[in-house]
């Protein structure tokens, strides 16, 4: 007679559950211009109790609203130059938000993000400097150039793809940088555009209330950059683009079934487009100025360096990627050039150990845990491979 041996099984994690009346109807406060709600709370029926219970079905806009609202609470506790750091990472978190729906929605590899930002800036700029238009009007003028600006360059995207577009729209940053510098009109100030008008009083700038304003605003940039990466992630637009998104034979299966994901793709860079014009007339009443070094490979390659530290694709990648390198960048300015030496190895050792970033992580343990798991199951099973359903644990969810 054998013997049979059982092993344990690991508990499944708490989770905090509510209990409302099942007697009152639900008002949910919903994210505005579409049908989803802020928290992903679900209802269900426990089987047990036959009570109602509500769960978090995702907690990541939990952890979202907690890590958003702690960031606003600390900030105005920081010193002057700590605040100026906050206020310049949600300004560079916006573009790496707009950038990433770009490259990752979208699955247009553009290298113009800077560019738009830059010549929507200066659109703003000039049409204040010397046009006289007032600084409210910048956050319109900003946008409409981002608008014409994504249009122009969303037309050869249906032509070309992967590297040849990418050195395209390089090409274009370049030109740009060139033909501001080479401006008759601005030779004296060396292609930059100065006193521009600002949200900011004269008498608090580069004062701690000024300080404080300028981040206010910025941190309202990045709430609008956020929403509308949930609006087009969670909407049509992103379920679309989500059918033609691995590869050739997907893209062959959307228009097979009638889906025009060249038209949402073109969409998505258009309204991206736009929002970087905003970025770029908010950019220039921030700092009352806007110089060609906007335009610069650096600043592209610096922005490059927050989607690879962070995780193409995901909006927390795209913030966790512009906080670390933002910090590293203006924070240890005392070190000098050895601060973008530390950039590039943080985005070294992530390349090589980290499948899709930082923000990727957990999911890649998670992967590595079940496989290690698999091997321990059929190592010890009498079935010679992995678990059998009967040998696996009563749950609900098995």
């Amino acid at each position: 007679m054998t013997v049979k041996t059982y092993y344990k099984v690991r508990r499944r994690p708490w989770e905090y559950k509510l209990s409302p009346d099942g007697k009152v109807a639900r008002n949910r406060l919903r994210l505005p211009f579409t049908r989803r709600h802020f928290l992903k709370w679900r209802d269900a029926y426990n089987p047990k109790s036959l009570k109602r219970e509500r769960r978090l079905a995702d907690k990541k806009p939990l952890w979202w609203t907690i890590g958003l609202l702690a960031f606003v609470v600390v900030t105005p506790f920081l010193s002057n130059s700590m605040i100026s750091i906050a206020a310049i990472f949600c300004i560079y978190a916006s573009i790496n938000l707009l950038w990433t729906l770009i490259v990752g929605t979208a699955g247009i590899f553009s290298l113009a993000t800077l560019a738009i930002v830059g010549v929507s800036g200066y659109a703003a700029a000039a049409s204040n400097v010397f046009l006289g238009l007032p600084w409210p009007f910048i956050l319109l003028v900003g946008p409409m150039v981002g608008f014409v600006a994504g249009s122009i360059l969303a037309a050869p995207s249906t032509r070309l793809d992967g590297l040849y577009y990418a050195l395209l729209t390089m090409g274009v940053a370049e030109i740009c940088r060139v033909f501001v510098t080479q401006l008759r009109s601005l030779t004296q100030t060396n292609g930059a555009i100065t006193q521009v008008d600002s949200f900011i009083p004269e008498d608090w700038f580069l004062q701690r209330p000024g300080l404080l304003l300028g981040f206010a605003g910025a941190f309202c940039l990045l709430l609008g950059s956020l929403l509308l990466w949930r609006l087009i992630n969670s909407e049509r637009l992103g379920l679309l683009l989500r059918t033609a998104k691995t590869g050739r034979e997907d893209e062959a299966f959307a228009e097979a079934v009638g889906i025009d994901f060249r038209r949402a793709r073109l969409t998505v860079f258009v309204l991206s487009s736009s929002a970087l014009g905003l970025v770029g007339g908010f950019y220039a009443m921030y700092f009352k100025s806007i110089s060609p070094n906007i335009f610069s490979l650096d600043q592209l390659l610096l922005l490059f360096a927050m989607m690879v530290i962070g995780g193409l694709g995901r909006a927390e990648g795209a913030v966790v990627g512009a906080a670390i390198v933002t910090l590293i960048d203006k924070g240890f300015i005392e070190i000098g050039p050895l601060r973008i030496i530390l950039v590039a190895a943080i985005m070294l050792v992530v390349t090589i150990f980290a499948r899709e970033g930082l923000t990727g992580v957990r999911d890649q343990f998670r992967d590595f845990r079940k496989r290690k798991s698999g091997e321990r199951r059929a190592q010890r099973t009498e079935k010679g491979g992995e678990a059998m359903p009967e040998e696996a644990v009563e749950v609900h969810d098995k």
